[in-house]
């Protein structure tokens, strides 16, 4: 990477683009297990006169390297318990200290598969309507906790994907026993430790064994289904998707449709969060409650590039009206577009 580094331009139009263990760099639908063609990317990019370096996670070496106004492009994971994503979180802090500019930004990587940090973010960003939303560290600090919850309402662990332990409360004693299970973090060191406590401090308080963040949220009653809505750039690709049969969830129903017609007021209240979040790409679960609508979750890393590539057409505002764009988009080359629209603006 030295010569890399010394060949910085003034105008500074160098990418370090990170690959993940196996060498891929987000999620492609084109086959099982594919990613974005990172050779595709760079050549991108180059007709753009950056200059890209391809690396992994484990190949930095900050004790011998200057990442100093790098330009980093990198992905996040979905693996059990987040594993690897914790070691990305790792490296990409490595790379902020060192003055590296990462896109999109920290907090948003911080987001993704931690709905508590998103719900944070939410209540800080001008995202219209809110959900009503509260977070909790153990199912101890919920059972004491003064809000005032209407019921039925949707209680979700503070990481998780297509709707996974996603569950509905009808009552406080529903809240609490569903809040129980999505929290539970038994561990033998709690234990052993408890049983210690009983012989050699009375007065000793046990650790919770229910652990796990989670949230719990407003349920918008009456919704048949949600939106997709991905955005890259100026180009907003939407999905509707229905809710599974006899069920009240959207998200890994597989019921999905490509609605030739959007209502502006929708693609206007995507356009507005996604504006207001100034990033290059991102990823909305919206719901429509009767002409009302509501962010029920957002993604800003490896959101998922369905609606992109099986969609034949794409939404854009032209002149200050949408308009359906006929056309068959190249997931890299959408890519990279947005990318450096993001950089022109802000750089």
């Amino acid at each position: 990477m030295d010569n890399f580094v010394n060949n910085l331009t003034k105008e500074n139009k160098n990418i370090l683009l990170l690959v993940d263990d196996r060498g891929q760099f987000y999620s492609s639908t084109k086959e099982p297990g594919a990613s974005m063609n990172v050779s595709l990317i760079v050549e991108k990019f180059k007709e753009f006169d950056y200059a890209v370096m391809v690396k992994g996670f484990s190949e930095l070496d900050f004790a011998e390297e200057s990442c100093r106004d790098f330009f980093v492009l990198y992905q996040s994971t979905e693996d059990p318990d987040l594993r690897y994503k914790d070691y990305v979180e790792d490296v990409l802090l490595g790379l902020k200290i060192s003055g590296s500019i990462l896109v999109p930004k920290f907090e948003y990587f911080r987001a993704h598969h931690n709905k508590v940090f998103m719900e944070i973010l939410r209540g800080k960003m001008n995202y219209g309507a809110h959900i009503k939303t509260s977070h909790f560290g153990t199912i101890e600090e919920l059972k004491k906790s003064k809000h005032e919850f209407s019921y039925p309402l949707v209680i979700k662990p503070s990481a998780g994907s297509r709707s996974s332990s996603v569950m509905l409360a009808h009552n406080k004693k529903q809240l609490f026993k569903l809040a129980s299970r999505v929290s539970r973090s038994l561990s033998l060191t709690n234990i052993e430790r408890a049983i210690k406590s009983v012989i050699i401090a009375r007065s000793y308080k046990n650790i919770s064994n229910h652990r796990r963040k989670f949230i719990v949220q407003e349920f918008i009653v009456g919704l048949s289904g949600d939106y997709k809505v991905l955005v890259y750039g100026d180009r907003y690709y939407v999905v509707r998707r229905e809710n599974r049969p006899g069920d009240f969830r959207a998200s890994g129903s597989g019921r999905v449709s490509f609605p030739e017609v959007v209502s502006s007021e929708l693609l206007n209240y995507a356009q507005n969060i996604f504006k207001n979040s100034n990033t290059p790409f991102m990823g909305m679960d919206i719901a429509d409650s009767g002409g009302q609508y509501y962010l029920i979750e957002f993604q800003f890393v490896t959101m998922g590039n369905y609606a992109l590539e099986k969609s034949s057409f794409y939404f854009k505002k032209v002149s200050n009206k949408w308009q359906r764009i006929e056309e068959v988009s190249q997931l890299e080359y959408v890519f990279v577009e947005s990318v450096i629209k993001y950089l022109n603006t802000n750089y």
